[in-house]
């Protein structure tokens, strides 16, 4: 018995809305190994920043050049959205310019306390995640939005010991969210 038009067109759109959400899905599988790494890595360098103030510069840069080697290790076994050498190309350049426009914003507004040093790049990652949900998925926007009020909040809240509220409540946040990605 043939379908009508319009029952092929709704089956069409059925099929097409769930690879939709296999496609997100995916994403959110592929995303949370550096949810997990960051978080690891938040929880070690705010830490650090809170205990060993003096030393949190050099920390945070070893930590940085840590979580991008092993974010390509991990983009490179095929635990990424994209595997390959342009995806490996395109993760060091992020990070690259990353860094460079962080360093830049340090040298043009040079932050008056730690605790602006300690809040800007949380700020950026929490946009970025915001604006990669718009594309990837709502999860990743939501991850963005909690990461930007918990910022703000402990930035308002907890100014003398703002960088141990970010170990715990940022790196916390991503490591949940790299939980909560893994969630079908």
């Amino acid at each position: 018995m043939p379908y009508s038009e319009q029952e092929a067109i709704a089956a069409l759109n059925s099929v097409e809305a769930v690879q939709r959400r296999t496609a997100i899905l995916r994403g959110y599988e592929r995303g949370a190994p550096y949810f997990f790494l960051w978080g690891i890595i938040w929880i070690i360098g705010y830490s650090g920043s809170e205990f060993f103030p003096r030393y949190a510069g050099i920390a945070w840069i070893l930590l940085n050049l840590i979580g991008i080697a092993a974010g390509l290790y991990i983009c490179k076994a095929g635990q990424s959205a994209y595997t390959g050498f342009y995806a490996s190309t395109q993760y060091i350049g992020a990070s690259v310019s990353a860094i460079i426009f962080v360093a830049a914003v340090y040298f043009i507004l040079p932050p008056l306390r730690a605790q602006q040093l300690d809040a800007f790049p949380a700020l950026l990652v929490a946009l970025l995640y915001t604006l990669i949900g718009f594309w990837r998925g709502v999860r990743f926007t939501i991850a963005g939005i909690l990461l930007t009020a918990l910022t703000v909040f402990g930035y308002a809240m907890f100014e003398q010991h703002f960088a141990l509220w970010m170990a715990v409540v940022g790196g916390t946040t991503l490591l949940t969210t790299g939980f909560w990605l893994r969630r079908d």
